[in-house]
């Protein structure tokens, strides 16, 4: 499976999970998208209203404006910032309390349909048995992925796109705001992308063998082997060697990831201090008022902190689990066993001639040339050593593996 897996683009991804989630959930995602759109129009009215208290106090302290417009300014701010703590809560809560278990739910059963059309001897693939450790990684990445587009859409495209409007209008250099905080961050994460999907790809098979380590220690099932036979000493090597070599994978990402973030930070200081520099030279040249000065200035936190939080936090993570998103599509692309399907019917008994069959990827048959006659109502035992093909003629008979193979022949009714 590994060898033949496609290489998805970023664009190609998208197009494949936004349907996916869409039909997982429709109308939570419709109303996730109008949640993210109202609340990042929030915060540029808090901005609005910030610019407009500003304004009518210094009005005031010219003695243009009375007591009763500064308290109704304040009113507009506070009712602007109340409604923008509300929607937050309300928009939170719908998405990590509602929206993700929902699609999450979803997305497991649609996993768990193609696992049943996939070939059974898959599964003694180790190869496929990593991919499908991946896969199911991708259950919560996916739903992850879509709300992180809808918030980039939906939640900071409106926000950017009003509060750069409204920025435009005041001074229409003050657009170079957005663009330090946002192109030297956009620059950054690029190598995101390369350095966790390269992590996914490298980690899986190890954090595969960690789980079965740690249950070949602490399950009872085990207990027999790890107790009473003295192979705790073993299996707990084996688990800690396993641990460490995951464990230093994912620290040199994230080392990687760290000096990034060291040079985003700095880029961030930067602009920050340029951004101010703009401003109090137009409010020195009498471009800007002072109410407006002191609305983007407090904005300008925002702005920067909001740029860190997409690139940092939710571009970040998308770069983290698209991996894992490639590889749930990986799963879902593959291809589905061919043949007749149903229940089998035994009520004549079950007849097998020459039956042989290798696994795919191996040389040694798992069985080879058995033969099987039962009656109705007849019952046999098939005996042997551990892994020596019992269960391949009952595999057979219920149609779970089909006799195929470089020695594959016979028939079987």
């Amino acid at each position: 499976m590994n060898a033949e897996k496609k290489n998805y683009t970023f664009f190609q991804v998208i197009t494949r999970i936004i349907p996916m989630q869409f039909q997982a959930a429709p109308l939570n995602s419709i109303l996730e998208n109008i949640l993210a759109v109202m609340h990042g129009l929030s915060f540029s009215l808090t901005v609005v209203t910030t610019q407009h208290l500003f304004d009518t106090i210094s009005k005031a302290s010219a003695s243009e404006a009375g007591f009763s417009d500064c308290l109704f300014s304040l009113f507009l701010l506070t009712g602007a910032t109340f409604g923008q703590q509300l929607l937050n809560g309300i928009h939170n809560f719908h998405g990590t309390g509602i929206l993700f278990p929902k699609s999450s739910g979803k997305l497991t059963v649609l996993l768990h349909k193609k696992l049943i059309d996939i070939d059974p001897a898959q599964f003694e693939n180790t190869d496929f048995l990593d991919d499908l450790n991946k896969a199911r990684e991708g259950i919560q990445a996916i739903p992850l992925f879509c709300m992180i587009l809808f918030l980039c859409v939906s939640f900071y495209g409106v926000y950017f796109l009003s509060i750069g409007t409204y920025l435009f209008t005041l001074k229409p250099m003050l657009l170079i705001t957005l663009l330090l905080a946002f192109i030297p961050a956009i620059l950054a994460q690029t190598i995101h992308i390369r350095v966790f999907t390269r992590l996914e790809e490298q980690s899986a098979p190890l954090r595969r063998e960690h789980e079965y380590y740690q249950k070949a220690i602490c399950d009872r099932e085990y207990f027999k082997e790890t107790r009473i036979l003295g192979a705790f000493s073993f299996f707990n090597q084996l688990f800690t060697d396993t641990l460490e070599l995951l464990t230093c994978k994912i620290w040199r990402a994230e080392r990687k990831i760290a000096l990034l973030q060291l040079v985003l930070n700095i880029t961030t200081f930067a602009g920050m201090g340029t951004s101010a520099y703009l401003l109090f030279t137009a409010t020195m040249n009498g471009e800007i008022t002072v109410g407006m000065f002191a609305a983007v200035f407090a904005a300008l936190g925002q702005i920067f902190d909001i740029m860190d939080e997409i690139v940092s936090k939710h571009i970040g993570s998308m770069n983290r689990d698209i991996g894992k998103v490639n590889n749930f599509l990986h799963l879902l692309d593959m291809p589905e066993r061919t043949g007749s399907s149903g229940i089998p019917d035994f009520t004549e008994g079950v007849a097998a001639y020459g039956i042989s069959y290798t696994y795919p990827g191996r040389e040694k048959p798992a069985v080879k040339n058995v033969s099987l006659n039962l009656a109705e109502g007849e019952t046999i035992a098939i005996v042997g050593g551990k892994r020596r093909g019992k269960e391949h003629p009952c595999a057979f008979a219920d149609r779970d593996l089909p006799p195929v193979g470089r020695q594959g022949h016979g028939r079987r009714s």
